[in-house]
């Protein structure tokens, strides 16, 4: 988002940006409302407007509790955005060497293989931002003389 509000319609409780009240949650850090949202029958599955659902959203935000929960009560893995990323792709994106999410997400059937439509997959990405960090730490070496950095 860019720092505007969304407008809500409280009809339907979905936002201008199509995002839903249990969404809005997980994207404001409001854990309790979201589990809230879900013991209520919450639909885990609707996306926004950009393709996006619960699981893509709670992948970024790294929160393993509700991603869990909403992995238990049925949310689907294999939900794609408009790119053809599914939340797996968002959790490699976010993982900042944390894997419990993947781990989850793969558990409960996120598909490893996918390739969104630019043609890479979770494991394309995994692999090129490994190989960035692994650039970035040997440049910050050879910078300083061949001693340790603090980018190692």
């Amino acid at each position: 988002m860019s720092g505007k509000q969304p407008k809500r319609n409280p009809r339907s409780g979905i936002d201008e940006y199509g995002r839903t009240p249990l969404i809005n949650a997980i994207c404001d850090g409001n854990l309790e409302l979201a589990e809230e949202l879900i013991s209520k029958g919450a639909d885990l599955d609707v996306q926004d407007d950009n393709g996006w659902c619960a699981l893509h959203f709670a992948s970024q935000k790294r929160e393993k509790e509700i991603t869990k929960i909403l992995l238990e009560k049925g949310a689907n893995p294999n939900l794609h955005d408009s790119h053809g990323n599914g939340p797996l792709w968002t959790a490699t994106m976010n993982s900042r060497d944390s894997y419990e999410i993947l781990i989850l997400l793969i558990e409960y059937g996120a598909e490893k293989d996918w390739k969104n439509r630019h043609g890479r997959s979770p494991l394309d990405m995994a692999l090129t931002i490994q190989n960035g960090l692994e650039k970035v730490f040997e440049q910050g070496i050879a910078h300083n003389g061949g001693k340790r950095s603090p980018l190692s």
